[in-house]
């Protein structure tokens, strides 16, 4: 949405279920991190809206997400899995 006018701006498609967590990344790189009871986290172009990564290896719902302060370089999320994990934001690894 846009906080002046209070319209929106984009709509990213592509989970399969509710999106519990989302994050706009802070290098200047307009990204947007999201993730969802669909087992994934998902990297978007903030500009385009079009997805750029998928990141599997999540076994249950993501739960949180958040860029790196360094950059943006790396993506940390948080399941239901009991796991935290930690992606290169570029590779997705």
């Amino acid at each position: 949405w846009n906080a002046a006018s209070g319209k929106q701006e984009l709509e990213l498609r592509g989970h399969t279920h509710a999106v519990l967590s989302v994050a706009f990344s802070s290098d200047g790189a307009a990204h947007i991190v999201s993730g969802s009871l669909d087992k994934t986290v998902r990297i978007w172009n903030a500009a385009s809206g079009k997805q750029e990564l998928e990141l599997r290896g999540h076994t249950h719902a993501v739960l949180s997400v958040a860029f790196s302060s360094d950059g943006a370089a790396h993506i940390v999320s948080g399941s239901l899995d009991k796991t935290v994990r930690i992606w290169n934001a570029a590779s997705g690894k």
